[in-house]
């Protein structure tokens, strides 16, 4: 195929899908146009005048602020409550009651020892560490006014085992911890179901964890010896931030990384691709461009029409 050809090509392609689009586009927002009762009768939103339209959207963000700033100001005060006792209580199950804050979690601890740091552990994977995972240490390390935070990183074998491949080899996961700010020791290759033992041997006094049970073969809940004990103390989970949430992202924009990384030089046997899906993102991102460049065109086209016409 020649090169002239292949530039045809594109360019009707391209002036195709501009059309294509602006066709859809006028159809979606004739589709879109919202019906305001007036009185007995109807009217779109296309017919209301401008100040109609201010007060519309002025209404619909003043209420939309007011559902925002009241979850804001309960949120503000539960944390706030929640703070104090942490800081003036340091977690004094005589004092400090979770059920308090959630009426769906009843867990309660023992005080904190007063003549040393209270030893407590976290652990998990920490595949692609993100903040997420920083911010449930902080609050472990937070737990009382003296912590030494404990965290274990389970190991490749045992994850690959129980929850598949990770991201991040073992010793990849083990630094991203270690230079966490919140970390003040790193157990390797942790365990992925504690035992008595374990507390044993590491002098941990306290566990923490989201409070939702954690069935393991056999048992209901892992966690469950330390909450009767009163060894466990609950944190929370950051909405919106996973390591599945991200590697989701990736897949959902796959070829535009695969594009990012060939226009960086990277090799497609490096990305593991075929030379068929490596000609497939080449061509998406020619006709990409040259759909681009027809779209200004016209619209410096329409514009020159406008500005003559006037």
């Amino acid at each position: 195929m020649s090169s002239p050809f292949s530039t045809m090509l594109y360019f009707a392609l391209a002036l195709i899908l501009v059309v294509f689009k602006r066709v859809r586009d006028r159809f979606r927002k004739a589709k879109s146009s919202t019906v305001v009762t007036v009185g007995q009768g109807t009217t779109t939103s296309d017919s209301l005048t401008p100040p109609e339209q201010q007060r519309s959207s002025a209404k619909a963000a003043k209420d939309e602020g007011e559902a925002r700033g009241m979850y804001s100001l309960v949120e503000g005060q539960r944390l706030l409550l929640e703070q104090q006792h942490l800081l003036q209580n340091g977690h004094d199950s005589a004092s400090f009651r979770l059920e308090d804050l959630d009426p769906e979690v009843k867990i309660q601890w023992n005080p904190p020892p007063e003549d040393r740091p209270a030893r407590v552990y976290a652990d998990g994977i920490f595949d692609v560490f993100h903040f997420g995972h920083a911010k449930m240490l902080e609050q472990a390390k937070k737990c009382f006014p003296n912590t030494i935070l404990v965290v274990g990183v389970v190991g490749d074998e045992l994850t690959k085992r129980f929850k598949g491949k990770t991201v991040f080899t073992e010793e990849e996961r083990y630094e991203s911890v270690r230079h966490c700010k919140w970390v003040d020791e790193v157990v390797e290759n942790a365990p992925w179901v504690i035992t008595e033992e374990f507390i044993r041997e590491n002098k941990i006094d306290y566990v923490c964890h989201d409070p939702a049970p954690y069935p393991f073969e056999d048992c209901e809940d892992v966690y469950g010896f330390l909450k009767r004990k009163g060894m466990f103390v609950p944190t929370r989970r950051t909405e919106g931030i996973s390591t599945t949430d991200i590697i989701v992202r990736l897949l959902r924009d796959y070829d535009v990384y695969i594009e990012r990384n060939l226009e960086r030089g990277i090799k497609r046997k490096d990305m593991n691709i075929s030379l068929l899906k490596e000609r497939e993102v080449r061509f998406k991102s020619k006709l990409k461009r040259t759909e681009d460049v027809v779209d200004k065109f016209l619209k410096e086209r329409l514009l020159n029409n406008e500005i003559k016409v006037a």
